[in-house]
């Protein structure tokens, strides 16, 4: 199964005998009580998020402040 949020994982694991990997973010920021966190058992070296637009949203003011909000927000998680 292949999800667009994260965040609905837990709540879909709850109710199925399914097994799935989350980033440790994701894990802290859900509380279900029938599911279980464990550590992968192996080296894992994680993923790396990326922002594509089209270019011809390059000027947009509105596009733009969004840009530099997810940006922003990006590094406080990251940090």
């Amino acid at each position: 199964m292949s999800l667009p949020y994260a965040l609905a994982v837990p709540a879909i694991i709850a109710q199925t005998d399914m097994i799935c990997t989350l980033s440790a973010n994701v894990i802290r920021l859900t509380n279900w009580p029938r599911v279980r966190s464990f550590p992968l058992p192996f080296d894992y070296i994680g993923y790396k998020e990326t922002l594509l637009w089209h270019r011809r949203n390059d000027s947009d003011p509105g596009h733009a402040w969004l840009r530099r909000m997810l940006i922003r927000a990006s590094e406080t998680v990251t940090s």
